[in-house]
């Protein structure tokens, strides 16, 4: 392994600590939040990092990854599968046990459901005070979700664009 390979090996391993350390915020915050809960998921997320598992694998079995650096790519690509989920409760989002105690408040998100391009339907998640709003793809027409978003709009007085089209 030469010097580059190392400092790769380094970051990903810091990185895996980081996205270990995340998961457990997460797993308490959900453990935490005993509403009942909805998962969704961004397919785009998913998909890129199927992409980079595939590359980095064929890399090592082309002998060009040293086995460390592969160890601790696969250790952080299973590390970060529980951020490429979003989980709502009606509180709101769940979130790291460290980020405003495991909860993002439903009152400072607003919902839409837009027409893709590619993927027909998605869910789009604003944020106040937020320029870049999150899409989610996956688990977006379950009827649990749909209600609670419905009880959300109602209870901050927020227009539903599911009715008011």
């Amino acid at each position: 392994m030469d010097s580059l390979d190392k400092l790769l090996t380094t970051l990903l391993i810091m990185t895996a600590g980081y996205e270990l350390f995340l998961d457990v915020g997460i797993f308490l915050s959900w453990k935490k939040n005993t509403d009942k809960k909805v998962v969704t998921a961004d397919l785009m997320s998913i998909i890129f990092l199927l992409i980079m598992t595939v590359g980095v694998t064929a890399s090592f079995i082309m002998n060009s990854t040293p086995l460390p650096m592969f160890i601790a790519y696969i250790a952080a690509a299973i590390f970060v599968l529980p951020h490429l989920l979003s989980i709502f409760t009606p509180k709101g989002l769940i979130a790291p046990v460290f980020k405003e105690g495991g909860i993002l408040p439903a009152k400072e998100y607003s919902y839409e459901f837009v027409q893709g391009k590619v993927i027909k339907e998605k869910l789009v998640i604003h944020k106040k005070g937020s320029d870049r709003p999150k899409s989610l793809q996956i688990g977006i027409k379950k009827p649990e979700l749909i209600t609670m978003l419905n009880d959300n709009y109602k209870k901050y007085g927020v227009k539903n664009p599911l009715i008011e089209r």
